[in-house]
């Protein structure tokens, strides 16, 4: 009896430490995101003109789109951050960041 649950003692061991791998890989990424935005919002003005593409490889990827359709074209408001607690909003124009909101 005493082997047995010693052995499940270890077996659950090993299955926290396993769970806890993908939370520390997963807070990293949330880190390294948080990052990116930060960095995007204390340089705004370098973010016009950008691609939708490289937009996503310099600031991440935003949490919400808005977008409109017109006779204009396409348009779309990005947000960074969350709904409660928006950091930064990217106007985007037929595919081209044309301006930023900072919060």
């Amino acid at each position: 009896m005493r082997l047995v649950v010693s052995s499940f003692v270890l077996s659950l061991g090993c299955a926290c430490a396993l769970a806890q791998e993908p939370r520390a890989a997963q807070d990293a990424k949330i880190d390294a995101e948080a990052t990116k935005i930060q960095q995007c919002r204390n340089a705004p003005r370098s973010l016009i003109g950008l691609s939708l593409e490289a937009l996503r490889e310099r600031c991440g990827q935003w949490a919400r789109s808005t977008v409109t359709v017109s006779a204009q074209g396409r348009s779309e408001q990005l947000l960074y951050g969350s709904e409660s607690a928006p950091l930064l909003y990217v106007y985007v124009d037929n595919g081209v960041v044309t301006s930023v909101q900072e919060q």
